[in-house]
């Protein structure tokens, strides 16, 4: 998908313009390849759900998962920064 993204911003733009498209491209892609992985192992970290996994001498053993509560938060983080860059994106004239 990445190689056909810059293949369509290379073919859609101005020879003038072509090194600032594909420059914001990669800052923005390079930008969310740093910053998901990070925020979304937070999430994960610290909204976790223990989960029983077995018994070891009557004593149950917890296995803790990350929780729904992760997996949302996340998503939403994800909906609110695409609607937020897809306002930008309409705001740009040059």
């Amino acid at each position: 998908m990445t190689v056909t993204r810059i293949t369509l911003l290379i073919s859609s733009a101005s020879r003038e313009k072509m090194a600032t498209m594909t420059g914001t491209n990669t800052a923005m892609r390079l930008m969310g390849n740093t910053l998901g992985p990070v925020i979304a192992g937070s999430l994960e970290t610290t909204y976790r759900t223990p989960l029983l996994t077995y018994y070891l001498n009557g004593m149950p053993i917890f296995y803790e998962v990350p929780g729904k509560e992760s997996f949302v938060l996340s998503f939403v983080i994800a909906a609110i920064t695409a609607f937020i860059v897809m306002i930008m994106s309409t705001k740009v004239t040059r």
